[in-house]
């Protein structure tokens, strides 16, 4: 009771430290969880990688691999960029805009040597200019005249960049 002197070796000065840890502790706890929760459910953008545009089809991820009609979907690249004092990376994910259906039928067996031509283009530029408009619109035309220069008829109007996250 509140009269008793306390135990020999608990003072009240123990007991409200003890009580302070416990408190903390729950509240580490509690937070903890609730960004985990956060973490879990999260629409895609909350500490999943930074923000980026994307326009998939369907939720992100299910995007179709392949031909569809006149384009050709590309899987996402992830790759380092030239910046060597950074440890910035790039994830692309590109879609060719086909002349004519058939043209599909050139780019998939290439299409190792098109994923090459993306990376070593793309990772053999400047983040700081890849970020800009005109960097972006850039690179898009240069991959474009080497993926058409890859094929043997061309038949690449246009690359167009479904994802583009600079990290």
């Amino acid at each position: 009771m509140f009269g008793q002197p306390p135990a020999s070796d608990e003072t009240p000065e123990t007991n409200l430290q003890w009580r302070n840890l416990l408190v903390v502790g729950a509240v580490v706890c509690v937070c903890g969880l609730g960004l985990a929760l956060i973490y879990r459910f999260s629409p895609g953008v909350f500490l999943k990688g930074g923000f980026s545009l994307t326009t998939t089809l369907g939720k992100a991820g299910k995007r179709p691999a392949g031909a569809s009609q006149n384009h050709f979907y590309l899987a996402p690249l992830i790759m380092n960029g030239r910046d060597v004092d950074t440890s910035a990376f790039m994830r692309l994910t590109l879609t060719l805009e086909l002349e004519r259906p058939d043209v599909a039928d050139d780019v998939q067996p290439r299409l190792a040597a098109i994923e090459n031509i993306v990376i070593v283009t793309a990772a053999s530029q400047d983040s700081t200019v890849l970020r800009s408009v005109e960097g972006k619109a850039r690179l898009r035309d240069e991959l474009t005249g080497k993926i058409n220069a890859l094929l043997p008829n061309g038949g690449v109007r246009a690359v167009y960049f479904a994802d583009f996250l600079i990290r």
